[in-house]
């Protein structure tokens, strides 16, 4: 768009660059528009990106396994190590 499109969609003059706006203009567009802010980001935990995941089945077979061999190195069947290993490596591949 050039900007004397711009200037005719938003309804404004086409000197505004060199005048800007007056208080009453800004005042209708504030109440109009609102303010100008951008709108704050909420950050997610870990457990709530797997949960949201979840819906995928191939995570969910993932998060499975994870948990079975989490009990396997607890109960220390088999190799403990090697357990651990996978369910970090699990984790890893999940987030």
């Amino acid at each position: 768009m050039t900007k004397e499109e711009v200037c005719k969609e938003m309804g404004l003059r086409e000197d505004i660059r060199k005048t800007g706006l007056t208080s009453e203009e800004a005042a209708e567009r504030l109440a109009r528009f609102g303010e100008n802010k951008l709108t704050e980001h909420k950050e997610e935990s870990l457990l709530m990106r797997i949960w949201k995941l979840n819906y995928n089945v191939l995570v969910g077979i993932l998060v499975f396994v994870a948990i079975i061999s989490a009990a396997s190195a607890i109960a220390r069947i088999g190799n403990p190590t090697q357990n651990w290993l996978q369910v970090c490596i699990i984790v890893a591949v999940i987030a």
